[in-house]
């Protein structure tokens, strides 16, 4: 994605009119709103969402439009109930996301792609205070680290973000291999690491191998100092193709998940992901790069894949008016 790139240091300017908050208020007391995150960690399912028909290899005709993600997300509806997003960039039209999950009465985990994008930053700031009944946390980054962006500029980003929005949880993503630094669990308030048994070096189609690693990676974390937060379990899975995957394959995978690591208020996993997309298989190019366009419930047409069929499934949107997920008046 493209956005806007400043120095660190200009990050520091969007405090000014923030109330701060001082080290000690935060330290030790977590933010009141990770009680509501924890909530829907035992009762909600989580997917990762970005707009089927958006690209952003294909300029001002990639960018996602209102109509198209409302009927997105009226289809992920019937099966999940939070969005994990990974951008509110207005340039790409992704800040249309938390206004259209509001009206469809979904929260949402709220993405910032560009760690150094003051415009970015300011949009996801703005949104988690208009749509407070719909945001219920914050992920600074998508493995940042790992595309080669300086600690410091992640550090500050997340600094700016917490300062802003004191009651609700922020966390940032990297691969769950990279927990071992003490710097990454310590600055987040729940963990949201990546966990792809596919760049493992095992049997990549081995459905019980991969599992049994998930499991054991995130009990790891769990035992590690500052490791026993919340942990959103933000991507893993396994695609539904290209050979030697396949739709099969990608059910067993999530049926055996469901089974061996059902909900609990102390991690949740989020199904990567909602929708088929054929540009990644492009913007993430690797031995298995083909295989990044098909990890979706939905192919490209919307078409549900055989793994649907082992998802819950919710009651009717609008059955229960308890989330209506509308924005607050504040």
């Amino acid at each position: 994605m493209k956005h806007a790139l400043v120095p660190v240091v200009s990050l520091t300017l969007l405090l000014v009119g923030i109330a701060p908050v001082h080290g000690e208020e935060r330290q030790g007391s977590p933010p009141a709103g990770l009680n509501r995150l924890q909530d829907a960690f035992r009762s909600n399912s989580f997917v990762a969402y970005t707009p089927s028909k958006y690209s952003p290899l294909a300029g001002a005709a990639g960018k996602a439009k209102r109509e198209a993600i409302h009927e997105d997300l009226q289809k992920l509806h019937l099966h999940f109930d939070v969005l994990v997003t990974y951008s509110c960039s207005a340039e790409q039209g992704v800040s249309d996301i938390v206004p259209c999950a509001s009206e469809e009465g979904f929260r949402v985990v709220l993405g910032i792609w560009d760690v150094k994008s003051v415009r970015e930053i300011e949009a996801a700031i703005a949104q988690a205070r208009a749509y407070s009944n719909t945001v219920i946390g914050v992920i600074v980054g998508n493995e940042t680290m790992l595309r080669g962006e300086k600690w410091e500029n992640l550090e500050a980003a997340i600094s700016l973000v917490r300062a802003a929005l004191p009651g609700v949880p922020v966390s940032t993503s990297e691969p769950i291999t990279s927990y071992g630094n003490a710097d990454l669990r310590e600055i987040v308030d729940f963990h949201s690491p990546t966990c792809h048994w596919l760049f493992q070096g095992g049997n990549r189609t081995n459905v019980q191998s991969a599992v049994a690693w998930l499991n054991e990676r995130i009990h790891s974390l769990r035992e590690m100092p500052a490791g026993d937060k919340l942990v959103l379990i933000k991507e893993h899975g396994l695609p539904s193709g290209p050979e030697p995957f396949s739709a099969k394959l990608q059910r067993e995978y999530w049926a055996l998940c469901a089974a061996q690591m059902p909900l609990s208020s102390n991690y949740a996993s989020v199904f990567f992901e909602g929708f088929d997309l054929p540009w990644k298989s492009r913007t993430n190019p690797s031995e298995v790069g083909a295989a990044e366009a098909h990890w979706g419930a939905f192919d490209t047409n919307g078409v549900a894949k055989p793994v649907v069929a082992i998802l819950p499934r919710r009651e009717a949107p609008g059955a229960d008016s308890s989330n209506s997920g509308k924005a607050s008046n504040r």
